[in-house]
């Protein structure tokens, strides 16, 4: 450190930003639809917007009066006026006044001539302040909102960082800083997460240096930043082939765990449904399409608990809907059908339309309807029976969850799947078509569930290395899990979805292997993390901490409350056809992606959404129909992918060190012990590791205490008062969190 102390002028974060605007621009990096693709390589918690990112990096390194005209710079879009809406047609048409009203009552936004320019070195077009400002409006007067209006906004437009624009940054960096010719100014980031600030670092031509205590960030980083920098989108070919060896392989050792139904059954049910849909003029005939083309299949649970007072095995359930995706006559929902006392205690489930509902009834509610999401089985930690009425209190349930190994036992009530339907047309064309079907499961279901538990029984000797047999460390976080019988890793999955894991990982192992063994070591471990990613994605989107999300109709992650509470019901993927396939593809994009931002190349977001599985069909994504990949071509030689951006950056430097087990000391995080009494049993102290192709994952605090809906008042009269909730910022909501012990501590 004996290098003189430089004073530098004040940089333009000092001299104030346009707020609103940047504020606006980072609500769009956030939307599902064109969702940036360091957040869908791998989850991480506080993903910050890349936008602000942006800002903070080059505000601060940038002095307020340094001259930001370039040709990527000198051109503010103009703002949207009336004469854009003379294209407007149809339905549009019919509001033109409401949308001359809206353009007339939000001006655009007044910026300085150098916050223009800030904006567009930010690669922020138009005015994304007056847009959310228009869309607010829109929705308070119930219209939508027509293309015109963002039609200059960013995601219509390249977000490339241009060669001149980086040529300029250089060029004020070494003056404000007394840089050598070649010398990058360096960007340190030793607590990053998931890498957001520092690869808007490496796309500005920045030297980054990147890293995080916690492995698993580490690893992303690794996987964002360095492997990106490094070889390009090179390694796309080769992940691809894998993928699609490795998918080839589940696929013919899986599949008779996941039967699907024969054409005569499930056709029956849909065909009414399909010609309604699809019927047209221009249609000739609608017929069932290929069977083993049906996609996006889910299975749905729930735990049960039997009633101590009429025997019944209560499905557990807080929703039983299936669909509320469009008109409220199309809704759809699973009835537990609950057998009358002294004639069997197993609830079958049948799905019913809305239409229905009225007419379904439970032994408990009298003459009272039975309704989906107000008449629930479970609530607040307490079971009720639909038959008698008894109510089960937290305590006894949590008594009943870890009387058994893996918790409560489980009852598969609902499949859901979009068929096939093959429309043939007037012009001789034909196309197919998918239709969601929601149905009840079948003997051949349970029966494939059964098989898959022995199956893994079986095979639990050789894959003692793979399966996750070490105990869930009790601490602020991980409590919930022990409270409710799942005291190992392995109990947070469902039988059939550990075989689906262990599987998959014991190919991605193989397939590891054999990247070792033809790819230089630096590569082959890059294919390495990227196969594994798969493996996290599949995790995270199969155990029992995920659920069904009935408007999208789609399963929602693990994390999704960034914790481990306990789901009474909860979702399996298919995983013989689908699981890595969508997993590879969402990897293997994200890669792509990332490589093209910080090499320069354009890059389109469109579509990506990590929450929601892609509805491509399995060939589409990676052809497991034609056997296993061919070895023999991995695409264009290196130099014809890797992208550069010229002489100004040829070649982004990325230094993200490894956590070795040499800092193994620095990562033990002991659990808080806070127990009120010394007798107490102590709060276990875990060390952080990773194992071998072995996905570990972290939590944060939720944030949030869950809320309920409002209850009709037969199901409402049946619940006990709870006590009122208290936030855990308050005193008294502290008091109450520190009597944290061990079940039966």
């Amino acid at each position: 450190m004996n290098q003189p102390f430089t004073k530098t002028k004040p940089s333009l974060m000092e001299a104030g930003l346009p707020c609103s605007s940047l504020s606006a621009e980072c609500q769009s990096d956030n939307d599902a639809r064109q969702r940036p693709p360091q957040n869908r390589l791998h989850i991480w918690w506080a993903r910050r917007p890349p936008s602000v990112c942006r800002v903070a990096i080059l505000t601060a390194l940038t002095p307020h009066d340094s001259d930001l005209t370039t040709d990527a710079t000198e051109h503010f879009d103009p703002p949207v006026v009336e004469a854009d809406l003379e294209m407007l047609a149809g339905k549009e048409r019919e509001r033109l006044e409401d949308y001359r009203r809206l353009l007339a009552e939000t001006p655009p936004t007044a910026l300085t001539e150098k916050h223009k320019q800030l904006m567009l070195m930010l690669r922020a077009f138009g005015d994304p302040a007056r847009f959310t400002e228009h869309r607010a409006a829109a929705r308070t007067l119930g219209v939508p909102l027509p293309r015109s209006f963002s039609k200059y906004l960013s995601s219509k437009r390249d977000t490339r960082i241009p060669e001149s624009l980086l040529v300029h940054l250089r060029e004020v960096w070494k003056g404000a800083f007394q840089l050598e010719d070649a010398e990058a100014p360096v960007l340190l980031d030793f607590m990053s997460g998931g890498g957001a600030i520092p690869l808007e670092g490496v796309r500005y031509g920045l030297k980054v240096f990147s890293n995080d205590l916690n492995p698993v960030a580490a690893l992303v980083q690794k996987a964002t930043l360095e492997y990106p920098a490094k070889f390009g989108n090179r390694l796309a070919p080769v992940l691809h082939r894998l993928s699609q060896d490795i998918a080839f392989r589940v696929r013919a050792r899986l599949e008779k765990f996941f039967p699907f139904p024969p054409t005569s059954e499930w056709w029956t049910a849909v065909e009414s449904a399909a010609r309604t849909k699809f019927g047209s003029k221009a249609v000739v005939s609608i017929e069932p399409g290929d069977t083993a083309k049906q996609i996006k299949n889910s299975y749905l649970w729930c735990r049960t608990i039997r009633c101590p007072k009429c025997e019944l095995v209560i499905p557990l359930s807080t929703n039983f809907t299936l669909d509320t995706k469009g008109k409220s006559d199309t809704h759809k929902a699973a009835f537990p059908e609950v057998p009358p006392l002294g004639q069997g205690n197993d609830c079958k489930f049948r799905v019913v339309g809305f239409a229905e509902w009225k007419d379904c009834r439970w032994p408990r509610l009298g003459p009272d309807p039975w309704n989906p999401r107000d008449t629930p089985s479970y609530r607040d930690g307490h079971a009720l029976c639909p038959r008698c009425g008894t109510i089960v209190d937290e305590a006894d349930v949590k008594k009943a969850a870890q009387s058994v190994p893996g918790g409560l036992p489980c009852q598969m009530y609902a499949v859901c799947s979009q068929v096939p339907v093959k429309l043939a047309y007037r012009d001789g064309s034909t196309k197919v078509r998918n239709l969601w079907r929601f149905r009840a499961p079948t003997d051949l279901d349970l029966a494939a569930v059964g098989e898959a538990k022995r199956e893994l029984e079986a095979n639990e000797p050789r894959w003692a290395h793979l399966i996750p047999t070490e105990g869930v460390p009790f601490g602020e976080q991980t409590m919930k899990p022990h409270y409710y019988g799942f005291t190992r890793w392995r109990d947070m999955f469902q039988p059939r979805q550990l075989l689906t894991i262990v599987t998959i990982l014991d190919e991605v192992r193989t397939a590891a292997a054999r990247a070792s063994a033809e790819l230089p070591p630096a590569e082959a471990e890059a294919v390495a993390v990227y196969l594994a990613f798969i493996v996290s994605k599949v995790v995270n989107y199969n155990s029992v901490s995920t659920y069904w999300h009935q408007k999208r109709r789609t399963v929602t992650q693990t994390f999704s409350r960034h914790d481990f509470s306990f789901r009474p019901a909860f979702c399996e993927f298919e995983g013989a056809r689908e699981t890595v396939i969508w997993g590879g593809s969402q990897v293997i994009n994200a890669y792509t992606q990332l490589a093209c931002l910080i090499h320069g190349e354009a890059v389109s977001l469109v579509g990506g959404d990590d929450e929601e599985v892609d509805e491509a069909t399995v060939d589409e994504e990676l052809e497991v129909e034609v056997g296993p990949a061919d070895d023999t071509d991995d695409g264009p030689a290196p130099e014809a992918i890797l992208p550069t951006n010229g002489e100004v950056h040829p070649r982004p430097e990325v230094i993200v060190p490894t956590v070795t087990c040499n800092d193994a000391a620095a990562l033990e995080t002991p659990a808080p012990a806070r127990s009120t009494s010394s007798a107490s049993t102590p709060l276990t102290t875990t060390t952080s590791s990773t194992p071998s192709c072995r996905t570990s994952s972290t939590s944060g605090s939720s944030g949030r205490w869950a809320t309920g809906r409002a209850w009709n008042t037969s199901s409402a009269r049946s619940w006990p008062r709870r006590t009122a909730r208290r936030s855990p910022t308050t005193p008294a909501g502290r008091r109450r969190r520190r009597r944290i012990r061990p079940p039966g501590g």
